[in-house]
């Protein structure tokens, strides 16, 4: 039976990953990595652990056009069960842990539409927004606390009313706009970190007040609000 592993490489230092993942990066013949110009961070943690020769690059276009991605999820399914015939199976590795908002799930659907006898075995992985609460030295939750995630795409309305009820609301890959929709809801927040490259030699983690961090705001930043002020 063919098999796809699908590796989560965690928030980007190749220090952070699980055993069973670097089991896996040795051993498969073929490992895929998402990218979309040069060598990607995903890339070069999996370098790590095995052969350049065996790393093989996925596009997958950052646009909004559904046809576009069908299209690119199409071709890069078709070069995945080559490989799987060929080797009888392959990793597909991403930053991050493969459960939350990646790549790699919606690359499954088309594979397994074209090997129905496929099996997968997903290993997971440190989230970015545990690593960033890890240097940051505070806990995401406690007692009751309840969190939400809220990702790029979501819109004012809904950041703003997920915010008004979460203790602590995670932001992934926030913008300034984004930061000054949380400041109409941010009265009762006392705690915001914000964070990039998280767990690498560029690592740059501020915990201050929500009000100071607009300038600090980057696309590729991950941001934590909290209701209460951990010490």
């Amino acid at each position: 039976m063919p098999t796809l592993y699908g590796v989560s490489l965690g928030p980007g230092n190749p220090k952070l990953l699980t055993l069973r993942a670097v089991e896996v990066l040795r051993e498969a013949p073929k490992v895929f990595v998402p990218s979309s110009k040069g060598i990607s961070r995903a890339e070069a943690i999996v370098s790590y652990f095995t052969k350049k020769r065996r790393i093989i690059r996925l596009d997958f276009p950052m646009v909004k056009d559904e046809a576009i991605v069908a299209k690119a999820l199409q071709r890069n399914a078709s070069r995945v069960c080559s490989i799987l015939q060929r080797y009888g199976s392959c990793a597909y590795a991403a930053l991050g842990d493969l459960s939350l908002y990646s790549t790699f799930w919606r690359l499954y659907p088309y594979v397994k539409e074209k090997m129905h006898d496929l099996d997968i075995e997903v290993i997971p992985g440190v989230p970015s927004f545990c690593a960033c609460a890890a240097s940051a030295k505070i806990p995401l939750a406690l007692g009751d606390d309840i969190i939400t995630i809220i990702p790029l795409s979501a819109s004012r309305e809904r950041i703003e009313n997920l915010a008004r009820y979460a203790d602590t609301s995670i932001l992934l890959k926030i913008k300034p706009s984004i930061i000054r929709s949380l400041k109409l809801v941010g009265k009762e927040y006392q705690q915001a970190v914000l964070a990039m490259h998280c767990s690498t030699d560029n690592e740059q983690v501020r915990v201050a007040n929500i009000k100071e961090l607009e300038e600090l705001s980057k696309y590729f930043a991950l941001m934590i609000v909290k209701r209460r002020k951990f010490l």
